[in-house]
């Protein structure tokens, strides 16, 4: 992936990237897009996708599921 420095993806805070690449199996080709989003708190959602749409499907479902984890996790204790 052209968005990635030794296989680290350099994907900005709060920003995605995504990259068109083709592959081919039985001598049929195949196009996917390699996409990476990261949310302001630095965690990293990465997703192989035949389509651009199928992978911000599959990135709203984690950033929901995040945010009830969230949520529902422990909370910090607050000390006076």
């Amino acid at each position: 992936m052209k968005n990635d420095i030794a296989g680290v993806s350099t994907c900005p805070i709060g920003k995605e990237h995504w990259e068109f690449f083709a592959i081919r199996i039985g001598g049929k080709k195949y196009t996917y897009i390699q996409y990476d989003y990261r949310l302001p708190d630095g965690r990293l959602f990465s997703r192989v996708r035949p389509s651009l749409e199928a992978c911000r499907i599959d990135r709203d479902i984690w950033i929901g599921a995040i945010a009830q984890t969230d949520e529902l996790g422990p909370k910090k204790e607050q000390r006076a």
